[in-house]
């Protein structure tokens, strides 16, 4: 059996159904961003989550992230987001 800690402070349950990972990207810096990330099976908010705007952060990382409540990752039906800024763009 896992063990997992839950830090009310930034996590808040949500009965909305989610189809994404990243629910809203709430501040974001150049290439660097904080975000809310939802998870797709038990719908748990976190806030916070910062994260890096590239495509191998929406294709490699995300799906593979873990959620503090349930333990689960995405499924493979994960369908990453687009970058804000084209991939060799310097910004």
């Amino acid at each position: 059996m896992k063990r997992s800690t839950v830090n009310i402070k930034y996590i808040e349950i949500t009965t909305k159904k989610q189809t994404t990972k990243i629910k809203k990207i709430t501040n974001q810096n150049r290439r660097d961003f904080t975000a809310i990330m939802v998870c797709e099976h038990c719908n748990t908010e976190e806030k916070g989550v910062s994260g890096y705007d590239d495509a191998y952060f929406h294709s490699k990382v995300i799906p593979k992230m873990e959620c503090k409540t349930c333990g689960k990752t995405s499924g493979e039906n994960y369908k990453p987001m687009d970058t804000k800024y084209p991939q060799h763009k310097i910004v």
